[in-house]
């Protein structure tokens, strides 16, 4: 009888043992399998999150390269836009300049609005030009006016102005042949060749005060 109870008792040791042998198992396969899902699941989130900052890094990227494209391109056009208005300044001014050099030419010309005359038959006059519209050519010199006819004198070389305005030949082209008195101490006479043509020139000039000297008559010589 004490044998028999003996044996029961080992089966059931042997049973718990077994049971608390296949409860550890599966408690333990439980956990491997939770730690599983619980590190899966966050590698997943973490490589969702990390796909999303990549979207992210990406969009803001070009977002970027789209903002700096447009900068560009404003800043072209704005450029552009900014050359075109220099140019039409540039040719308003140009256009102006061009008018102005147009109106001065017009307007210095010697023998617009003159009146011309045949000289006399057997004279040295081939022509005779006078011209309500010419002017005293300016002068540098100041206080009481004498005339003097020296070559090296300011009133020489102002003189010599006086001849070519009347004529239209240039300084560098005119030749001065004689300048003298013409009858009073605020006239003279000049006489002056083309270089040229050969054309000759006699021009008669009066002193205005503070003005300089202007043109009266020109007698275009044979």
């Amino acid at each position: 009888m004490a044998g028999s109870r003996y044996e029961i008792r080992d089966k059931k040791r042997k049973t718990n043992l077994i049971l608390n042998i296949l409860i550890g198992i599966v408690a333990l396969l439980i956990l491997v399998i939770a730690s599983q899902l619980f590190l899966g699941g966050g590698t997943e989130q973490a490589n969702s999150n990390s796909e999303q900052q990549k979207e992210q890094s990406s969009s803001s990227k070009n977002i970027e390269e789209e903002t700096a494209e447009q900068s560009n391109d404003q800043r072209e056009e704005e450029k552009a836009a900014e050359q075109n208005e220099s140019n039409e300044i540039k040719e308003e001014e140009d256009e102006n300049t061009q008018s102005a050099n147009e109106e001065k030419e017009s307007s210095d010309d010697p023998f617009e609005g003159a009146t011309v005359t045949e000289g006399e038959a057997g004279s040295d006059v081939e022509q005779i030009i006078e011209n309500p519209n010419w002017k005293p050519i300016g002068t540098v010199q100041t206080g009481e006016h004498v005339t003097t006819y020296k070559k090296s004198s300011v009133d020489w070389k102002e003189m010599e102005k006086a001849l070519s305005y009347a004529t239209g030949v240039s300084l560098e082209n005119m030749q001065t042949l004689w300048i003298g008195n013409n009858g009073s101490p605020n006239d003279a006479k000049g006489t002056i060749q083309n270089k040229a043509d050969g054309k000759k020139y006699r021009v008669s000039i009066t002193w205005i005060d503070g003005e300089g000297w202007k043109p009266t008559r020109v007698e275009v010589l044979k």
